[in-house]
């Protein structure tokens, strides 16, 4: 052997020990801005320290620091499938002169390319990125691709095409052709697509010529690649805008993440993978996962633990009969035992006109303010009289979620009825807050009617499969009635809703279901979602969007107007024959409608030829807005909808269900 290779070989075995110790190798971050296969810490050569970094690299991606362009450098062995311990065998035997270049493998390219013309990973600031529209554009550290420590962080969009834009500059020309990539991160509880897209033109009086270059679905929670390694740009005139939004009518405005974004000659692959690791707000650092669990909060269970009731014993067992289902106590302890430390603390209340009311949010959130809350407190009541589950879970995108509550509860125990809609519905909302990034804390409470009326039947079991507390007022009215310990004056104000005494009933059983929650005996070390749904959760991605928004709307002899309350913002109300037409994309969509017993016209609801039948009439309405399906089917594809009816008919929502 040679002298000059035996010592390459000496040194490789003495470099490739090291890494069993961990000894802390890290990457020069300056870049040469092009591709030299094999120069890992992009110092201008190829040496056993670029294997050894790749090594450290796979066994520790968050404290392993990685340029842009190592990244691309690094993948050697079948360019494309992201960096492996295949990759630093191929850079050592490159090295010791076993193999005579790179890289190898089957997806290997035969010449390497020119090399990276625009990377931004955010670590020093936006660079020359910036806002769309009137969104806001920043950096952040909260969540990051890899191990890149920052990403950019876009939020307060108002329409789909706003986002996060940059010019490009004299060196990119019509006709040439680059792959561009980027990783993509939404947290909004739901899967959204985004895309990447040019715009040319524009200004200096030339017209704009919008162009899609690539876009992915993406899952709540998880880091996505958006790649095309082959666009060629259009021959158009006027000044380029390369930039990052979501898909034009989709009612898609969640906030979103961006990083490691890559445009480099054609055929080069981006290094990252769709759930590949990195941070997700929430989730701590390296879990790709967006679990939301955070960083756990200690919790002191000793004062809970040796709390004294001042309550009557009488008054305790009301209490204690109010808990029918106790549930997992740990999104709950974590939220308030943040509070307690100073975080901050919301909590938000769904229903119908008893919610509506405030009789118990009102003193509950007191409750909660002055017993937990050392930081900012905020109550959020979405309450809506006469309203059910179902036109609660249209509401609910806008009203709860978008406000990212640490608390949620839910009551609509005396508005929903025994059809599968509002079973499917309540599930479905439980479903869709308990997948939000940030973990709240959901319950729910169960009311009951004078007469006894209450759907604590279909309710308690979804609650209980979910391993939610339930706090039952049927079980607690219903024993304190039959013992005379109370009487319905006691709590009621008429059939169904509690006058101010009767609220502060149901916040002082709900307290007191706080302060057990909180003791040691009911504490809960995680919580895990339920993988099967009691009758169903599939509707659980529903938002409401205005049909004006939506591709091709025609208004036909639909007047638009004002909605209902604060949760349904605008209406449409049928004048004549003509029928209302729009496109968008879903699994189907939930009608939100004026409905009354009697003096009510109905509509038809055609979706991609399929029709269904709406009657405004219908039993326990008083001219507040009621929900049906309108047409549903089992994967997302193209809706092509028409609405047409007769008589007096207004529409209050357009529930689409992604």
């Amino acid at each position: 052997m040679k002298l000059s290779k035996m010592k390459r070989v000496l040194s490789a075995t003495v470099a490739l020990m090291m890494v069993g110790a961990s000894l802390p190798f890290g990457a020069n971050a300056a870049g040469n801005g092009s591709t030299l296969y094999g120069d890992v810490n992009t110092d201008g050569v190829v040496n056993i320290l670029d294997a050894v970094l790749v090594k450290q690299y796979i066994k520790n991606p968050n404290k392993t620091y990685i340029s842009m362009q190592g990244i691309v450098n690094a993948d050697v062995n079948n360019v494309g499938d992201g960096i492996t311990a295949d990759d630093a065998t191929a850079i050592q035997k490159y090295v010791v002169g076993s193999i005579s270049s790179l890289p190898v493998g089957s997806s290997a390219q035969t010449e390497a390319p020119t090399g990276v013309v625009l990377n931004s990973d955010f670590d020093s600031g936006l660079g020359d990125w910036g806002s769309r529209g009137s969104s806001y554009v920043t950096t952040t550290d909260a969540a990051y691709y890899g191990t890149s420590g920052k990403s950019m962080y876009v939020s307060d969009r108002s329409s789909e095409w706003e986002g996060a834009a940059i010019s490009l500059g004299s060196e990119f020309k019509a006709g040439q052709t680059y792959s561009i990539s980027l990783a993509a991160l939404q947290t909004s509880g739901r899967s959204a697509e985004i895309q990447i897209s040019l715009q040319q033109g524009g200004n200096n009086g030339t017209t704009a010529v919008y162009t899609h270059i690539a876009s992915a679905t993406c899952k709540s929670g998880e880091w996505t690649k958006i790649e095309n390694t082959s666009f060629t740009i259009p021959d158009n005139a006027g000044n380029m805008t390369l930039y990052v939004e979501t898909v034009q009518s989709s009612g898609d405005l969640m906030d979103f993440y961006v990083d490691n974004i890559l445009v480099a000659d054609e055929g080069c692959k981006s290094s990252v993978k769709t759930g590949g690791t990195g941070k997700v707000p929430g989730s701590g650092s390296g879990t790709g996962t967006g679990t939301g669990t955070g960083t756990e909060t200690t919790i002191d269970h000793s004062k809970w633990d040796n709390y004294k009731e001042t309550a009557s014993s009488q008054y305790i067992d009301f209490y204690k009969s109010s808990i029918k289902h106790m549930g997992n106590t740990y999104r709950l302890s974590q939220k308030l035992a943040a509070a307690e430390q100073g975080q901050p603390l919301t909590v938000a209340y769904l229903g119908g006109s008893i919610t509506e009311g405030k009789n118990y949010t009102t003193p509950f959130s007191n409750y909660l303010k002055n017993t937990f809350a050392k930081g900012s407190f905020k109550e959020i009541n979405a309450g809506l009289s006469g309203t059910s589950s179902v036109v609660g879970l249209v509401r609910s995108e806008k009203q709860i979620v978008e406000q990212k509550p640490d608390i949620i509860f839910l009551e609509f125990s005396v508005n929903d009825h025994e059809d599968i809609m509002y079973k499917k519905c309540f599930e479905s909302c439980i479903k869709k807050f308990l997948e939000m990034p940030n973990a709240p804390a959901v319950g729910i409470i169960i009311t009951r009617a004078k007469g006894g009326f209450s759907s604590q039947s279909q309710m308690y079991p979804i609650g209980k499969n979910f391993d939610i507390p339930v706090i039952s007022m049927d079980d607690a009215l219903t024993k304190a009635f039959n013992s005379h310990f109370l009487n319905t004056s006691d709590y009621y104000t008429d059939e169904y809703h509690p006058h101010q005494k009767g609220g502060q009933l149901v916040a002082d059983c709900m307290a007191y279901y706080i302060r057990q929650a909180m003791k040691s005996q009911n504490a809960c070390s995680s919580y895990t979602l339920p993988s099967k749904y009691v009758y169903g959760a599939e509707y659980s991605n529903t938002v409401n969007v205005d049909p004006k928004n939506l591709n091709n709307f025609s208004a036909g002899s639909w007047s638009a107007g004002s909605g209902y309350g604060t949760g349904l913002p605008y209406s449409y109300t049928l004048n004549g024959g003509n029928p209302m037409k729009f496109k968008t994309q879903g699994k189907g969509l939930i009608i939100v409608f004026k409905a009354n017993s009697s003096g009510m016209g109905s509509i038809n609801v055609t979706v991609n030829g399929k029709t269904t039948k709406i009657n405004g009439n219908k039993l326990y309405t008083w001219g507040g807005p009621d929900a049906e399906l309108g047409y549903y089917q089992d994967t997302t594809g193209d809706l092509d909808v028409s609405i047409s009816g007769s008589g007096q008919f207004t529409i209050w929502g357009v529930g689409l269900i992604k």
